[in-house]
C-alpha cells in the first residue's frame, strides 16, 4: 500500500506482531477501590526536574563480611579462560524489608519512618523503562505511620532481567520453545545463578574476609547445616529527604 501500509509493513509492523500480552503481576479485583493513579511518564519527568540531593545521608549499621578479590582474574581472557564454577556450600539470601530483624530493630528505635530494600528502591526509580509486570506492598503501621515498601514473596524482584527494553525482548513461544528454555523466567534465573556463582568464584579465601559490625542477619547455622553464607556486606543507611522524610 502507500504511506498507511509502509507505516504498518515497516519497523511499526516488526513491533506490532512482536507484541507480547503480559499477565498482570497481582490479579486486581472488581471490588477494589483506587486510591491514586500515576502516569509514568509524567512521573519520570517529575522525577528528572527534581534533581536535589537529599538533606543528609549517614550510615547506621553494616553486617555480613567481604572477602578479598583475587586480582589473578584480571589475566583471564579468551586465551585463557576460567570455567564457572558452581558454590555449592554458599547460601544467597533474597532481603525483604518486614523481615529483615535490622530493620525492625531500627523502625522500633525511631532510626527513620520510611524503610525499603535497595532492590525495591531502584525498582522504583527505573519503572519508566520497565517491561515486565511488577507491583510492590507498602504497609503503613498504626501508631508511628512508618512506611514500609516490600515484595511479594513470588516478585521477580531478586532476579535479574535478560533484554528486558530490546526491541524484542524475550518471550515464551509455546511453538519454537515449547520447553520455555528461552522464556523470560528462565532466563532470569540463569542471568541470576550466573552472577551469584562469579561473586564468589573470584575471591580470595577466608584468611582475608573483612567482617562488619554484625555477623550476616539472615544466616542460621542450625537451619543451614553444611553452608555458608555468600560474601555479601548488608549496608543500612538513613537519606533526610526533607518534609519530614527518612529513608531507612
Amino acid at each position: 500500500g502507500g504511506r498507511g501500509g509502509g507505516r504498518w509493513g515497516g519497523r511499526g509492523g516488526g513491533r506490532w506482531q512482536n507484541r507480547v500480552d503480559r499477565q498482570a503481576s497481582v490479579s486486581v479485583r472488581p471490588d477494589w477501590v483506587r486510591v491514586e493513579e500515576y502516569d509514568l511518564p509524567k512521573l519520570l519527568a517529575k522525577v528528572v526536574t527534581d534533581t536535589s540531593p537529599p538533606r543528609s545521608e549517614e550510615d547506621l549499621l553494616w553486617c555480613g563480611f567481604l572477602d578479598q578479590y583475587n586480582d589473578s582474574y584480571d589475566r583471564v581472557s579468551a586465551r585463557a579462560p576460567a570455567p564457572l564454577k558452581r558454590s555449592e556450600n554458599k547460601e544467597f539470601y533474597p532481603v525483604t524489608t518486614m523481615d529483615d530483624p535490622v530493620v525492625e530493630k531500627l523502625a522500633i528505635e525511631g532510626a527513620g519512618n520510611v524503610f525499603a530494600t535497595d532492590a525495591i528502591l531502584a525498582h522504583l526509580m527505573t519503572c519508566p523503562r520497565s517491561v515486565y509486570p511488577w507491583d510492590v506492598v507498602v504497609q503503613k503501621l498504626p501508631g508511628s505511620g512508618a512506611l514500609f515498601f516490600d515484595k511479594r514473596d513470588s516478585s521477580q524482584f531478586d532476579y535479574l532481567t535478560v533484554n528486558e527494553t530490546a526491541n524484542n525482548p524475550p518471550s515464551h513461544d509455546t511453538e519454537k520453545d515449547p520447553e520455555g528454555m528461552n522464556a523470560p523466567e528462565r532466563l532470569s534465573l540463569e542471568a541470576t545463578m550466573i552472577n551469584q556463582n562469579f561473586s564468589q568464584q573470584i575471591l580470595k579465601s577466608s584468611k582475608t574476609r573483612r567482617s562488619f559490625d554484625l555477623p550476616n542477619p539472615f544466616y542460621d547455622e542450625e537451619d543451614d547445616e553444611g553452608m555458608e553464607p555468600a560474601s555479601v556486606a548488608y549496608r543500612y543507611r538513613r537519606f533526610d529527604l526533607g518534609d519530614d522524610v527518612k529513608l531507612v
